[in-house]
Order: C-alpha cells, then sequence, then structure tokens
C-alpha cells in the first residue's frame, strides 16, 4: 500500500531519478550525496521504487555520507578540537565535497551532450 501511494505521489520523481541514476548508478549517487541540495528521503524512496541496482547506490550512499557526517561531527560539540581549526577543517572538507560534486555534475553533463549530439561527417 505504501508503495504504491509513493509511487503515485512521486511519479516524476521515481523516473527522472531512474533516468538520471541508470546511466552510471555509482558515480551519480556520489553526486547526489556530495552535493548539499535536495532531499535524501525523496532520492532514496524514488531509488527503491526505481530500476537502479542496489549494490551501486547503496555503495556510492556511503562513500558519500562519509564528508557530510565528518563535517557535523567537525562542527557539533561532541569533538575536542580547537574552535577554529575544527571550522577551518569543516570548510575544507565541505568544499572538497562540492568541488567533487561539481565535478561530477560536469562529466554528467558532457557525457549526456555526447550522447544526444547527432553524429557528424558523411551521408
Amino acid at each position: 500500500m505504501a508503495e504504491r501511494l509513493v509511487a503515485r505521489h512521486f511519479a516524476n520523481k521515481v523516473r527522472r531519478v531512474d533516468a538520471f541514476l541508470n546511466h552510471n548508478p555509482f558515480a551519480m549517487t556520489l553526486l547526489i550525496r556530495f552535493l548539499p541540495v535536495g532531499s535524501n528521503l525523496t532520492t532514496n524512496l524514488a531509488v527503491g521504487l526505481s530500476s537502479v541496482r542496489p549494490t551501486p547506490f547503496l555503495a556510492a550512499s556511503a562513500l558519500g555520507y562519509v564528508p557530510q557526517t565528518v563535517v557535523f561531527a567537525l562542527l557539533g560539540s561532541g569533538i575536542e578540537v580547537d574552535p577554529a581549526l575544527r571550522t577551518g577543517l569543516s570548510l575544507v572538507l565541505f568544499t572538497v565535497s562540492a568541488l567533487l560534486g561539481l565535478y561530477l555534475y560536469r562529466r554528467h553533463r558532457h557525457d549526456v551532450t555526447a550522447m544526444t549530439r547527432p553524429e557528424e561527417g558523411g551521408a
């Protein structure tokens, strides 16, 4: 019952996530996890209803959550580190994560452009 409810309310999102991830599930999932935008809950629900293979999705999700987790842990009060160092390290990790996400996004856009470009040359 819940699956039908989610599929009905998020049908377009499921189709978009399916199309986005199926080309290269590991790299595209990593991209989603590295970029600090969007809803992880919606992404997880859409992937659960899509045809994306679970192994690359789960592996990239685990790897992609590491930078976020470290940033949140460093910014939190649970770690005894000099506040300036903690904040600086958090900013560096955030920047590296964002740059990696941007690189993966650009690579994806390049691949999509190359696939949709009409063949050049002879007739």
